[in-house]
């Protein structure tokens, strides 16, 4: 009986370690607009939410660094970015934030840290959001209605951190990325309708019905 009791109690304490472990906390690229138009701007921005309960920002401190990838038959690059900002009311704005740089298809090394001790801070509870930066991205003149550009993002070389007061890192971390679709730009749309409604009326006036 024992036994039982003490092989039940090792189940429970694994499944709920297993779920501490399996939420931790997501990081999300959230656009101001997934259907885009070629040579338009669109901002974004980028946060995390806090998952789980013994990950939660008790101590006062907490650290990101973020990558994005670019992806998709738009052919949007790293240098389409622009216009980074990050969160400097939460944030370190003098000597622990790098804007990052483009290279190739990724923009890299977005990166930010708070080293405010004294808590309570942002993100101390299980499901509180924090925003960490926002950028603007050029959608390619080149891109053709019905392309689409997927922004992906990721963990930078600095290690994202989420300390409980112990100290402890936040793992695993879940990473949801956008993507965009590029749409006809809204002149096109009306020249193509008054088209087709004046060829509809030519050819009614060629062949009149009856």
């Amino acid at each position: 009986m024992n036994n039982r009791i003490m092989g039940l109690r090792a189940a429970v304490v694994g499944s709920l370690l297993f779920t501490a472990i399996a939420d931790a906390s997501i990081y999300r690229v959230m656009p101001s607009d997934t259907n885009v138009v070629a040579g338009a701007t669109t901002g974004f921005s980028v946060e995390v939410e806090t998952e789980a309960g013994d990950n939660v920002v008790d101590v006062g401190y907490f650290s990101f660094a973020i990558d994005l990838a670019l992806t998709g038959t738009g052919g949007a690059m790293g240098s389409d970015v622009s216009n980074v900002l990050i969160n400097e009311t939460v944030f370190d704005d003098l000597s622990s934030i790098s804007i990052g740089l483009a290279q190739g298809s990724q923009y890299l090394g977005i990166a930010g840290v708070t080293t405010d001790f004294l808590p309570p801070t942002f993100g101390n509870n299980a499901g509180d959001i924090t925003w960490l930066f926002g950028f603007d991205l050029i959608i390619p003149l080149a891109a053709e209605p019905g392309d689409t550009i997927t922004i992906i993002p990721s963990e930078g070389t600095l290690e994202n951190l989420i300390a409980n007061t112990t100290f402890d890192n936040v793992f695993p971390q879940r990473f949801e990325s956008a993507t965009l679709t590029v749409v006809p730009e809204p002149t096109s749309l009306l020249l193509l309708t008054l088209g087709a409604g004046v060829i509809l009326g030519a050819r009614q006036r060629r062949w009149p019905s009856g």
